[in-house]
C-alpha cells in the first residue's frame, strides 16, 4: 500500500488538498520523487535540530558548569579568606567612622531624628508629675511662709523681750545709756510695756538697796587698805585719774561734805555713763546740800543745777592742784616751776578752804623758796582744820628743818609715817633735797617693805635746795 504523504507550509502545517489521491496531477514518480526529497529534507531538519539542540545542551552546560565551578571557587574563598578580610575591614571602617567628628555628627543625626520624640516620650510622665509636685510645693511654699512670718514675729517678740532684760541687767551693773534706753521705750508706745515698767521699777528698787546699805566702799590706800585721812582734793584727783575708784571716791566725797565739790558730782551726774558712779554721786549731792533727790532723778539734779551753777559756794576750782600732782613727779623742777605751782595750787586753795593736800604742798613749795612766814600761815591754817593730817606732818618737817629743829624735823615724818606708812609719803620725801638733813637719821621708822623697794628704784630729787 503507498503511503500518503502530506505537504506543509513554511510553519509546518500540512497544506490542505483539495483533491484526493486519485486527483493528483502529477505523475506517480515526481510524486514519489518529491515525496522522498520530502522525507530526505524532514529527516536532515531533524538531524539538524538534534545536532543543534545537542550544541545548544552542551553550550548552555559548559556556561552553567563555569558558574557552578566559579561558585564553588567564591564560595571556597568567601569561607576561607572572607572572614579575616571582613574583620580587617571592619575594623578599618570602625576606626573611620568612630574618630570624634564622626561621632559628633552621627550623635547630632540621632539627636536631629530620634532624640526629640526619644526624649519627649520619656520625659512626658516626669513633666506631669513634675507639675504635680510644683503645686504640691507652692502649697508647702506658702505655709511654710506662713509659718515662717508666725515664727519671725514671735522671734521678735522673744528678742525684745531678752533685749529689755538684758538692759536692765546692764542698768544695774551700771549702765546709764541702758537704763535711759528703757526710759525711753516706756515714755513711747511699744510691745512689751508692762515688762519695760516692770524693768524699770527692779532698777529702781535696786538702786533704793543700794543706796541704804549700812557699808559701801570708800577711798584706801593699797599699801594698807585704809583711810589715811584723804582730804577733798586728793579725793578729786583719785576720781578724775582712775575710773575704777570712781563709786569709792564719791562716797568719800560725801563723807567730807565739801560743798566746793558739787560741781564735780554735778558733773559726773549728767556727763557720765556709769549709773553705779551716778547714783552714789546722787546721793553725795543730797547729803550735802540737803536735798531730797531719789537715786535715779538725773532730770531734778539737772534742774537743780540750773539754779545753783552760778552760787561760788558750790565752785570748787582742783584744775590747779591736779595739774600740780601730774607734774610733780617729773625728774627736773626749776624755781621758776614753783613759782607756777603756788600759783596754781593758790586757785584750788580760794575755791575750796578744804583742800587740804592743796595749802601743805603750796607751804612747802614756799618754804623751798625761803618763804617761811607765809608757809606757817598755811599750816597753821591746816592744823586747825585737821590737825593729823599725815601730808601736814610731811610739810612741818621742811619747815622744821628749816628752823634747825632736826629732832622736830624727824618726829614729824615719823607721825606722818605712822599715819599712813605708804609708798607715796617715802617717795616724797626722799625725792625732795629738803629732806636731805635727816634722810640719813635712824631714828625714822620707815616701812620695811616700802623703803627697801623704793631704795631699789633710781630716785632723783625733782628739785634743788
Amino acid at each position: 500500500m503507498e503511503k500518503k504523504t502530506n505537504l506543509f507550509d513554511h510553519l509546518g502545517q500540512p497544506i490542505a488538498s483539495t483533491n484526493s489521491e486519485d486527483d493528483y496531477n502529477l505523475p506517480v514518480a515526481t510524486q514519489a520523487f518529491i515525496e522522498t526529497r520530502i522525507n530526505s529534507a524532514l529527516d536532515d531538519l531533524r538531524e539538524q535540530n538534534r545536532r543543534d539542540l545537542g550544541e545548544l545542551s552542551k553550550e548552555h552546560a559548559k556556561k552553567w558548569r563555569s558558574l557552578a565551578i566559579i561558585s564553588t571557587i567564591i564560595t571556597i574563598i568567601v569561607t576561607l579568606y572572607a572572614p579575616n578580610k571582613i574583620i580587617t575591614w571592619m575594623g578599618n571602617q570602625i576606626d573611620k567612622k568612630l574618630t570624634e567628628p564622626m561621632l559628633i555628627n552621627s550623635a547630632d543625626r540621632l539627636i536631629d531624628t530620634k532624640m526629640n520624640k526619644y526624649v519627649s516620650d520619656k520625659f512626658e510622665p516626669l513633666k506631669q508629675d513634675a507639675s504635680e509636685l510644683k503645686s504640691t510645693i507652692n502649697i508647702i511654699n506658702e505655709k511654710i511662709k506662713e509659718k515662717q512670718a508666725l515664727l519671725e514675729i514671735g522671734q521678735i517678740d522673744i528678742l525684745e523681750k531678752l533685749y529689755i532684760q538684758e538692759l536692765g541687767i546692764a542698768s544695774k551693773a551700771g549702765s546709764k545709756s541702758a537704763y535711759l534706753e528703757l526710759i525711753q521705750k516706756n515714755d513711747n508706745p511699744a510691745k512689751n510695756k508692762d515688762l519695760i515698767t516692770a524693768t524699770i521699777k527692779e532698777i529702781e528698787l535696786f538702786y533704793d538697796a543700794d543706796r541704804g546699805r549700812f557699808s559701801y566702799p570708800v577711798l584706801v590706800k593699797k599699801e594698807t587698805m585704809e583711810d589715811p585721812g584723804f582730804t577733798v582734793d586728793e579725793v578729786v584727783f583719785s576720781l578724775r585719774n582712775n575710773e575704777n575708784l570712781a563709786e569709792a571716791a564719791i562716797n568719800t566725797l560725801s563723807k567730807l561734805k565739801s560743798k566746793a565739790t558739787i560741781s564735780e558730782l554735778c558733773k559726773i551726774v549728767l556727763s557720765s555713763n556709769d549709773l553705779r558712779a551716778v547714783t552714789r554721786a546722787i546721793r553725795a549731792i543730797e547729803i550735802i546740800t540737803e536735798v531730797k533727790i531719789q537715786p535715779l532723778e538725773f532730770e531734778k539734779v539737772r534742774i537743780w543745777w540750773e539754779q545753783n551753777k552760778d552760787k561760788k559756794q558750790f565752785l570748787g576750782n582742783y584744775d590747779g592742784y591736779c595739774e600740780v600732782r601730774s607734774k610733780m613727779n617729773q625728774n627736773i623742777i626749776s624755781q621758776s616751776d614753783l613759782d607756777t605751782f603756788i600759783e596754781s595750787l593758790s586757785g584750788t586753795i580760794n575755791s575750796d578752804s578744804m583742800a587740804l593736800h592743796s595749802k601743805c604742798l603750796k607751804a612747802g613749795f614756799l618754804i623751798i623758796r625761803n618763804k617761811i612766814n607765809n608757809a606757817k600761815l598755811i599750816l597753821d591754817e591746816v592744823k586747825k582744820i585737821k590737825s593729823d593730817y599725815y601730808w601736814y606732818y610731811v610739810w612741818e618737817a621742811t619747815l622744821k628743818i628749816k628752823e634747825g629743829d632736826l629732832e622736830e624735823a624727824v618726829s614729824s615724818v615719823n607721825l606722818a609715817l605712822k599715819k599712813s606708812p605708804t609708798s607715796d609719803v617715802v617717795k616724797t620725801i626722799k625725792m625732795w633735797k629738803i629732806f636731805n638733813p635727816i634722810i640719813e637719821n635712824s631714828k625714822i621708822t620707815w616701812p620695811i617693805n616700802i623703803d627697801q623697794a623704793l631704795k631699789s628704784s633710781d630716785l632723783k630729787s625733782p628739785v634743788a635746795d
